[in-house]
C-alpha cells in the first residue's frame, strides 16, 4: 500500500513540477506581449533620440518575436517532457530545455531591463544591441536544436 502511496505522490509532484514551469512560460509570453507593445509606442522617439532610422531599431522586434517563440516552445516543451518515459532521452531534453530557458531569460532581462538603462545614449545602446543580438542567436540555436529532437524523436 505504501508503495502504491509514493508512487502517486511522486507521479503528483512531477505533475506539479511541469505544470508550474508551463504556466511560468505562459505569464513570461504574456510579458513579453507587453514589452512588445511598449517598444512600439517608443520607436519613433528613441530613433529621434538617438538619431537613428526605425529599420536600426528592427532587431528590437526580431528580438521580442524570438523571446515569444522561444518562451512558446519551451511553455509546450514541459508538456512533451512529461510523457518522456525514457531515461536518457528525458536527460537530454531536460538539458536542452535547461539552455533554452536560461538564454531567454537572459534576452527577457536585457528587453526588459537593460533595455531601460542603454536607451538614454547611443554609446550604451550600441552595446546593449550586441548583447540582444548575441543572446538571439544562442536562443535561436537551441530552439532549432529542440524542434530537430523533438522531430527526430
Amino acid at each position: 500500500m505504501d508503495e502504491i502511496v509514493n508512487k502517486e505522490r511522486q507521479e503528483l509532484q512531477k505533475y506539479a513540477f511541469y505544470y508550474e514551469r508551463f504556466s511560468n512560460n505562459n505569464v513570461a509570453i504574456k510579458s513579453v506581449n507587453k514589452i512588445m507593445q511598449s517598444l512600439k509606442k517608443e520607436e519613433k522617439d528613441l530613433a529621434i533620440n538617438l538619431m537613428l532610422t526605425l529599420t536600426q531599431l528592427e532587431f528590437l522586434k526580431d528580438a521580442c518575436q524570438v523571446l515569444r517563440n522561444s518562451k512558446r516552445i519551451l511553455k509546450w516543451s514541459y508538456g512533451y517532457g512529461f510523457y518522456l518515459n525514457n531515461e536518457l532521452q528525458r536527460n537530454l531534453y531536460e538539458i536542452i530545455q535547461e539552455k533554452l530557458d536560461m538564454y531567454s531569460s537572459e534576452l527577457h532581462v536585457l528587453l526588459e531591463k537593460r533595455y531601460e538603462e542603454a536607451k538614454t545614449n547611443i554609446g550604451d545602446f550600441t552595446s546593449f544591441k550586441e548583447a540582444v543580438q548575441a543572446s538571439v542567436y544562442k536562443c535561436r540555436s537551441v530552439r532549432d536544436f529542440i524542434n530537430a529532437y523533438v522531430n527526430y524523436y
